[in-house]
Order: structure tokens, then sequence, then C-alpha cells
């Protein structure tokens, strides 16, 4: 009946870029791709690779984030459902995301970056009118404060 929880703190630094395309998932289907059993090496993988997402993000340590948020249990399952993925993920990258992940079920995208990055946007934004399908960008700042239990007032 406890809530245990514990802020990271991320500071200004970081911004959160949103990369949505007009096309949709149904979550039911996102799910029906996911295998019933996870291999038991990669959930350990990904363990690790939560611990390193939260240390690096904790001691600044960018060049180590690209490692977090690699992901073995959905994300290779997700990928293939969404339309360009995979190049878009490694654009994103190549342009100088600190991490590029679906976003719960998908098909949209985040992107991490740097505050002080004024290029990424527009370079993504150009890549993706590039494709096919149409996707919009969405820049987002990242809560600082959290969930939140209000009072009622009566």
């Amino acid at each position: 009946g406890n809530l245990v929880y514990n802020r990271l703190d991320l500071g200004a630094e970081f911004k959160l870029l949103a990369l949505v395309p007009e096309f949709s998932l149904s979550t039911s289907g996102a799910r029906s791709v996911l295998p019933k059993t996870i291999d038991h090496r990669d959930a350990v993988e990904n363990v690790g690779r939560v611990a390193i997402l939260l240390s690096a993000l904790g001691n600044g340590r960018l060049d180590l984030l690209k490692y977090g948020f690699k992901d073995k249990l959905h994300q290779p399952y997700r990928g293939e459902l969404i339309k360009n993925y995979s190049d878009i993920k490694l654009k994103s990258e190549s342009l100088g995301s600190l991490g590029t992940y679906i976003s719960g079920a998908g098909p949209s995208l985040m992107c991490l970056i740097e505050n002080e990055d004024q290029d990424f946007k527009d370079n993504m934004s150009r890549y993706l009118d590039s494709l096919d399908d149409k996707w919009d960008i969405k820049e987002l700042k990242i809560d600082l404060k959290g969930y939140e239990i209000l009072k009622k007032q009566v």
C-alpha cells in the first residue's frame, strides 16, 4: 500500500521530439506480435540496458545513452509494423539523437536530443518529408515534476 518512487533530475539539458506518422497501429495488433515468452538472456540484457540508461542519465554520460536505449523485448517486433522504422532510427542516430525508441506500442517514435541542438529537428523533418508517408515532429519538454496526487477540494 505504500508508494515508492525516486526522481531522476535530468535538468534542462534534454528535450524530446515525437515523430508522429499519419498512419496508426492498433494496440491489440502491436501486442499480438510480441512473443509469448521471453528468452532469459534477452530479459537480463534489457535489465542491464535500463541500468546503463539510468546511470548514464544520472552521471551525464551521453556517450552511453545509445546502449541504454537498445531493446530486445518489444522494439524488434513492433518495429516491423512501423513503415521505415529501421531507416528512421538509423537516420535519427546519424543526425545526433542520443536515443531513438518506439513510444509505447507505436507507431510514434521518440528522439532524445540535447537541448541546444538546433539542427536535428530541421534535418529530421527534411528526411521524413522524403518518405512516402507523412510524419509530423512535435517538440516536447521533459516534465520534471512528475505524477501528483491532489487532494479534492470540497
